[in-house]
């Protein structure tokens, strides 16, 4: 990889604050270009809301997760069969609020290559509910052909069948249904959420699945009424509480009505996901949903393995507030949304495969005792430099942060290496998008009601229940970091150096370490640097402390430093360290501060200030 220069530091941010939300807004979006001026959302808007209450009526949210967890079960060895394993207490990703954000598929433009724009503001919510448990995806042949769609009579009171489209067969709605058959069926990231975080300072419950309780307002203004997102994308249900009843091609056995006080009332799921009709599908045989990003995530068809028909994306650039990075635009919907990487992540090689498959899986060493490698309770996180790459977000994480998927080779725009672009298969037998190796993801606060192209809302997110870090991916392969900011903290009596992030509102402030190798001349990379990740910086760094520096590392980002030391996060994935340590921001109110820590590399002590 060719030597990383410098960028000048970046210009002003533009902000503009969104005002209320008509049905148009929520599915069109903001119709024109996106130019500096129509950048972002002001982040005073959203700076006050740090706490939510969860909705009345909920069920258990114990309860949801075990469902849940069975529900991948069953889904799991309808793909696998006994090669399948169980990610319990996973997670899934979630996109942004708001219906379909067609801004940019309607004349909206993000600057690439060769292009000025000013950069787009950031603007979050609070993410302490977000849920990243690490677990190995596992290594499986190409996807093998869809069902046949069985008998074309179905049973005249089938609720759910299966039809062809654009994107292969997919549930659609059966005779049984109220409006007649041949309706496209969805299903939302969102939906896969599931608060089961522990350690968390205060869980924040921001209403991810599609119900009434998530609205077009929810990161607009607080104390307006919003459009529910039930309204245009209306729950499928079972009439008089009846079983629905299953046509040709779908398993009836997945097919059934969400438990009690979760979702809509009746609503049908299918595999774990509750089924959701679009009002912009007005005559049977459309699919004008497909990819919609809304609500804070991203709506697909559903094949009939109860998986997401995602369809091919295309891989662009954009000029951000942190330096020339990746962005996909979603196929039917035309949105254009910037991607990231996360440092928990295995790293595969720089091209994986297309679709062909890697043969069976390479048996990795086992790590020494005391390893980083070694999760909570003991349980081994796999953790190669070699082979395929590996995807630690899934379940409830992928609700907060959608991997980028497809269902063939990704599309391929100006600036984009093709020998860079790859695909991994996760552990839910879906494709997703690999970028120099990295799985490549979408942020669920860029998806929301009225989001731009080019909004990096998720940029240097400190994530402590995902055990990393969030950066934007650079078109070179690796992160764009951004610059990377130094301040101080002070945590009992003791004053600590910590970074803190662009986030809206802003995620840390975490503590930062420096290390000692246990051997001299000893590095911190691979397995090291996903245990303790590099604090990385492509601007120049944000502080106003003295002794701030960078240096070079060997795969050419640049390393932030303080009086010539090297700083790094603590990810925390020992199970040494209590949970509210590392990553978990210092102003929590059960924050400490492990230090110093041993590790098989060297040690690593907090820095003070």
């Amino acid at each position: 990889m060719p030597a990383r220069r410098l960028a000048p530091a970046s210009a002003s941010f533009f902000r503009s604050m969104l005002k209320g939300v008509g049905v148009d807004r929520a599915l069109e979006g903001t119709k024109g270009y996106v130019f500096p001026q129509r950048y972002g959302v002001a982040r005073e808007v959203l700076a006050d809301r740090r706490h939510f209450a969860l909705p009345s009526g909920r069920r258990s949210l114990l309860a949801r997760a075990v469902f849940r967890g069975a529900a991948a079960t069953r889904q799991q060895h309808a793909l696998h069969g006994e090669k399948a394993k169980l990610l319990t207490g996973g997670l899934r990703l979630v996109t942004k609020e708001g219906v379909a954000t067609g801004n940019d598929r309607r004349g909206g433009k993000v600057m690439h290559k060769g292009h000025r724009a000013a950069p787009v503001v950031a603007a979050l919510v609070t993410l302490g509910s977000v849920l990243a448990w690490a677990a190995p995806s596992l290594a499986y042949g190409g996807p093998g052909p869809h069902p046949p769609f069985g008998p074309q009579a179905p049973p005249g009171n089938a609720l759910v069948q299966v039809a062809p489209s654009p994107y292969g067969p997919v549930l659609v709605t059966g005779p049984g249904y109220s409006k007649g058959a041949g309706f496209a069926l969805y299903m939302f990231s969102g939906d896969a959420f599931t608060t089961a975080a522990t350690g968390a300072p205060q869980p924040v419950a921001l209403s991810f699945e599609c119900t009434a309780a998530n609205t077009t307002s929810r990161f607009a203004n607080p104390s307006t009424t919003g459009i529910p997102c039930t309204t245009p994308w209306p729950p499928l249900t079972a009439t008089g509480g009846t079983s629905p009843v299953a046509g040709p091609g779908v398993n009836q056995s997945e097919l059934q009505v969400v438990p009690p006080d979760t979702f809509t009332p009746d609503q049908v799921e299918y595999y774990g996901h509750p089924l959701y009709t679009f009002v912009r599908d007005t005559a049977a045989g459309q699919f004008n949903g497909e990819d919609v990003t809304a609500f804070g995530g991203v709506f697909w068809l559903v094949s009939p393995k109860g998986m997401p028909d995602a369809g091919v994306p295309q891989l662009g650039t954009e000029l951000s507030p942190s330096g020339e990075a990746l962005n996909a635009t979603l196929p039917n919907s035309g949105s254009m949304r910037t991607l990231y990487q996360l440092t928990a992540d295995t790293q595969g090689p720089g091209g994986q495969p297309p679709f062909g498959g890697y043969g069976p899986p390479v048996p990795l060493p086992q790590p020494p005792q005391g390893d980083p490698s070694m999760g909570h309770n003991g349980h081994l996180m796999r953790m190669p430099m070699a082979g395929p790459a590996e995807s630690t977000c899934v379940g409830a994480c992928t609700a907060i942060w959608p991997p980028l998927l497809t269902t063939g080779r990704p599309q391929l725009g100006p600036g984009i290496d093709p020998r860079l672009v790859g695909e991994l298969r996760r552990s839910d037998g879906t494709m997703q998008v690999t970028y120099a190796g990295w799985p490549v993801y979408l942020y669920y606060v860029d998806l929301a009601a009225g989001a731009l192209a080019g909004e990096t809302n998720g940029q240097y997110l400190l994530d402590y229940l995902a055990h990393g870090v969030w950066w934007q991916v650079a078109p070179e392969g690796g992160p764009q970091p951004g610059a990377a900011r130094l301040t101080t903290s002070m945590l009992g009596t003791t004053t600590y150096v910590a970074a803190t992030s662009p986030s809206v509102p802003p995620s840390g402030p975490s503590v930062v370490y420096t290390f000692t190798p246990s051997t001299p001349g000893g590095t911190c990379t691979g397995a090291c640097a996903r245990a303790w990740p590099p604090v990385l910086t492509s601007l120049p760094p944000v502080s106003t402390l003295s002794g701030v520096s960078t240096l070079q590392r060997p795969e050419g980002t640049f390393q932030v430093t303080y009086n010539g030391q090297p700083l790094y996060f603590f990810a925390n994935i020992l199970g040494k360290a209590p949970a509210t340590a590392g990553l978990y921001p210092l102003t929590g109110t059960a924050a400490t501060v492990a230090t110093p820590v041993s590790t098989p590399y060297g040690t690593f002590t907090a820095v003070t200030g």
